[in-house]
Formats: C-alpha cells, structure tokens, sequence
C-alpha cells in the first residue's frame, strides 16, 4: 500500500512536470513566434535588409497590395506612419540605439534654431568610444538637458571601456538604460536616431516605386541629422537608393541608370512627448549622363507622381 502511495506521488510530480514544461514550451514558442513576426516585417521577411554591414541588398519586389506588417493583411496608406510612431514609444532598451550610434555616429550631425553644426569636426584619431561621448554630450548640451550632460560627462566611462575593449554597444546600452533617465530630452531623441525606425518610411517608398523602377540600396548613404528648432525638433534619416534592372535582365554594361535619394523626416514638439508628424520625400534624382530627356522624364514623373517637391 505504501509502495503504490509513493508511485501515485511521483507519477503526480511527474504528471506536474511535464505540464509544467509544455506550458513553458508554448509561452516560448508564442514569444518565437512575436519576435519572427517583427524580424519577417523588418528584414522585408528575411530577403530584404536596409543595414549598412549587411552584404544583402533591397532588391525584391514588395508583395501585391503593398507592404504587409505582422498582423495586419495589408500596407494601407498611412498604416507606415503608426508603426513608426509605436516603435519609437518604446523603450529605449528595446531599440538599437546603442548599436547604431556607434556604428553611425561619424555620419550623424546636430543642428542649432540657427542652422549651424553645434558639434565640432571630430577627427579620424578619436576612438569610437570617444566619438560617441561627443555626440551624446552635444545633444544633451543643444537640449539643455544638464543631468545627461553630467551624467556623459562623469559617468559615461564607468560603463564604457575608453581603450575600445570589449563590445561597445553592449556598454553603450547599459550606460543609456542606467545612467540616463528614461524621460530626459536626450533619451527621447535617441529614440528616433537608429536603422529600425526607418524600415516603415523605407517600405512606404518601395511600395510606391519598386514595380515601376526597381531599384537596391546603395552602400554608405545612410545618414541622420537632429534639427533643433524654436517651435519643435526634428529627426531626419536620409538613404540612397540605385537603380538595378529588371529581375532576370543582364547588368547593365554602363553603369546605374538612375539613382535618387529619400529623407524620412519627424517632427516633435518641443516637449519630445508627441511625434507632431512624419514625413517621408525623395530630395534628390541623379541621372548617368547617356540617359535620354524622354526617359528622364518618365523616371521623374514616376517618383513625383508619389512623392511631390
């Protein structure tokens, strides 16, 4: 009798446990399933990456109807304006700021209500370490926001290594997420300066042009600017695209027909607790030279059809 209560004891622990472990297998495979979502919609479902280190180009078509975002069936007109209002309400330790200042940050310039640069020429001499600090110190400083700058000033290489060991942007996060509050100035602009808020304007222009000019991303042209106005702030992306022909035509012998260059740009207010709006233009077509009248004017007219002057 013994003998059997003891069996009914274990085979209930075991019966336990392994309901336990199916109930974790399911919460893991949902959370999987959540996060493959985001990555299919980011990376343009694993074939498309707009990443200045990825050697993969965005060069397929975007599927009929537009763009499709998880959950939803299709890309409507504005729906690319919500997402990029949703990811930047996140946190910022749920975005890759901490991997792309680094990365960008030789290519990223603050400008004053006047329009000027308020951050000095950095030489080719600073580390990466010390090239971050200097931007972070000249945002905060354009902002006024005198708890970042001490904190950049005094804190910021106790959390990263200024002899470039270890993974910067692992310390960068820890810094950002540790060091700086949440609801300062500088975390909320941070939060508009990184590759994931591009993707929705990104995918916005693709659907609009890819069918009728097929283009793929040219290299090291992505760039970000934060204009510091008098009535509110701005954030602006820009990235160039080049033209590829048609999938399953040869290359092209004499080079790129075309390329143009696209800006997505949001607008805050002064606060930095509302994205007032966001924008995306194309503010600049570049033609090679043996490229006749009639085909630039249909390319031009192509673009402008959708995004104006």
């Amino acid at each position: 009798e013994k003998k059997k209560r003891r069996r009914e004891k274990r085979e209930e622990k075991e019966g336990k446990r392994e309901e336990r472990s199916v109930v974790g297998f399911q919460k893991s495979f949902i959370l999987l399933k959540e996060k493959m979502s985001c990555l299919f919609f980011f990376m343009g479902k694993g074939n498309e990456s707009d990443d200045e280190d990825d050697n993969r180009s965005s060069s397929s078509a975007p599927p009929k109807g537009g763009v499709s975002g998880p959950g939803s069936t299709e890309w409507k007109e504005d729906e690319w304006k919500d997402k990029t209002r949703e990811i930047w309400a996140r946190d910022i330790s749920q975005l890759p700021v901490h991997t792309d200042i680094p990365r960008l940050g030789a290519r990223m310039k603050v400008y004053d209500s006047e329009g000027k640069p308020t951050l000095e020429e950095i030489p080719d001499s600073v580390t990466r370490a010390e090239l971050v600090q200097r931007l972070l110190i000249a945002i905060s400083g354009s902002l006024n926001d005198h708890d970042s700058v001490t904190a950049e000033k005094e804190k910021y290489f106790e959390f990263v290594d200024d002899s470039g060991k270890g993974d910067i942007s692992q310390q960068l996060l820890r810094f950002l997420v540790e060091a700086l509050s949440g609801e300062s100035l500088t975390v909320k602009v941070l939060k508009a300066c990184h590759q994931k808020i591009v993707f929705p304007g990104f995918y916005h222009v693709k659907s609009r042009l890819f069918s009728h000019l097929p283009f793929k991303d040219m290299r090291g042209t992505w760039s970000m600017s934060i204009h510091l106005l008098e009535n509110h702030f701005e954030v602006r992306h820009r990235k160039s695209q080049v033209s590829q022909p048609p999938k399953g035509s040869p290359p092209d012998d004499l080079g790129d027909e075309f390329n143009f260059e696209w800006e997505l740009r949001m607008d805050f207010n002064l606060e930095m607790s509302e994205m007032i709006d966001v924008d995306v233009r194309v503010v600049g077509i570049n033609y090679r030279d043996d490229v006749s009248e009639d085909r630039r004017s249909v390319i031009e007219n192509t673009i402008r059809q959708h995004f104006p002057e």
